[in-house]
């Protein structure tokens, strides 16, 4: 019994070395690629207009597939270049001269592990091309802030790394859950078979009837 109770002891340790092994893996293996920061940043408003769209993803990009489309507010494309793609950072020239008002980006790439981002964010230009030609200089916007002079922000339309991060710690929880299971189960069995062996009469020391 106490020799069961033993290998019993052994699978779960080793069962737990197991699940340990996937907990340390789990976050890397389950988090996706996703977009970290813009410059416009998203719902950013601009004093004046900015000549490119710069997208930072997470991790590297594929150099097929990226595309990035502009919309105006009145739902006209914008012409832009081809995405260029340097490591997680994918780049495309805006035309000189763009109108006041609110664009919409659009995007779609492909991470280097082939997983496919989708995503889209807003931008507004306070003063286009015209304003600035009238008067000179463009009007001061209270709270607003350029392309280049405010830190492009988290967070965009289309992804979501703060879902990876939480299924992440789902699969970790799960793991320490069955490793705490298991090792409540194997300490139940070896208890159990030792109280066995302990009430086994064979073990105890023989009695002679006749002395």
């Amino acid at each position: 019994m106490v020799s069961s109770a033993a290998r019993v002891c052994k699978m779960i340790v080793g069962l737990a070395f197991v699940a340990l092994g996937l907990s340390l893996g789990a976050g890397p293996a389950a988090a996706h690629s996703s977009l970290v920061s813009s410059n416009p940043a998203a719902d950013s408003v601009l004093e004046q207009p900015p000549t490119s769209i710069e997208l930072v993803f997470n991790q590297d990009i594929s150099e097929s597939f990226a595309t990035i489309a502009v919309r105006d507010g009145t739902d006209a494309q914008v012409e832009v270049s081809a995405p260029s793609v340097a490591g997680p950072v994918v780049t495309a020239r805006l035309p000189a001269g763009l109108a006041a008002g609110g664009f919409t980006v659009g995007y779609r790439v492909v991470s280097a592990d082939g997983h496919p981002i989708t995503g889209e964010f807003t931008f507004t230009v306070a003063a286009g091309v015209t304003a600035t030609s009238a008067e000179g200089v463009a009007p001061a916007i209270p709270g607003s802030a350029s392309a280049t002079d405010r830190p492009a922000q988290d967070a965009h339309r289309g992804d979501d790394p703060d879902g990876s991060l939480e299924s992440n710690w789902i699969v970790v929880v799960v793991i320490i859950a069955v490793v705490l299971g298991l090792a409540t189960i194997g300490g139940l069995l070896l208890f159990s078979s030792r109280r066995h062996s302990d009430e086994d009469p064979t073990d105890r020391p023989g009695t002679d009837d006749g002395n």
